[in-house]
């Protein structure tokens, strides 16, 4: 199948009509292509240069994006001391240089920070889960999910240790669903996978 003949060409082609569609159109074309098998990342990186995917059916790569972390706890609330001027023609105080120090908001300490890639070490998972008598686990795949949770983690680092960026829990498929969408566009080079669920995301 040539790629002017998906819906994710036809979603392409309505982003690139500005305020001529409207935005609940818009949605739907988008949905309509993730239903019929295309991925919210993909939307994404169409969303990034439409035209380009339009002339030449290769998708946008978007450009890499990093993330600073508590070393500590994982939290990306983080923020570092600095040195600002005030700028008389601007009206604004400009940075001018960091320091070393290093606090994280959830701790509520002085930390240090860790260089996370979202492309290579950040993957969003949706699990299907089944409520049993101690407590909950992943479903099987010949049952039905009860519930679905998402997770946005980081890859294992040299000691083993996973640190977790975002979770959620026990929601319905539609609920996943928004918070799948959410996570996506947070995190829209990350990788993507689930265990015994099938969620779109936005629905």
């Amino acid at each position: 199948m040539n790629h002017w003949e998906t819906h994710l060409y036809t979603f392409a082609v309505a982003f690139t009509q500005g305020d001529k569609i409207k935005p609940e159109n818009l949605q739907g074309v988008r949905r309509k292509a993730i239903k019929h098998g295309h991925t919210e990342a993909e939307c994404l990186r169409v969303e990034q240069n439409p035209q380009h995917y339009i002339t030449t059916g290769d998708l946008p790569v978007m450009a890499g994006r990093t993330h600073l972390i508590c070393a500590i706890c994982g939290s990306m609330d983080v923020s570092a001391d600095a040195y600002a001027q005030w700028d008389v023609d601007a009206g604004e105080w400009v940075l001018q240089s960091t320091y070393d120090a290093k606090t994280c908001e959830r701790c509520e300490c002085r930390t240090t920070l860790l260089s996370i890639d979202e492309a290579t070490q950040i993957g969003i998972q949706t699990f299907g889960m089944i409520n049993v008598a101690d407590g909950a686990r992943l479903a099987e795949e010949s049952e039905t999910p009860e519930f679905f949770d998402v997770m946005v983690s980081v890859s294992p680092d040299e000691s083993g240790v996973i640190r977790t960026l975002a979770e959620y829990d026990d929601m319905t498929a539609t609920q996943a669903a928004l918070v799948l969408a959410e996570m996506v566009q947070a995190y829209p080079t990350a990788s993507i996978s689930s265990v015994n669920c099938d969620l779109e995301a936005g629905h």
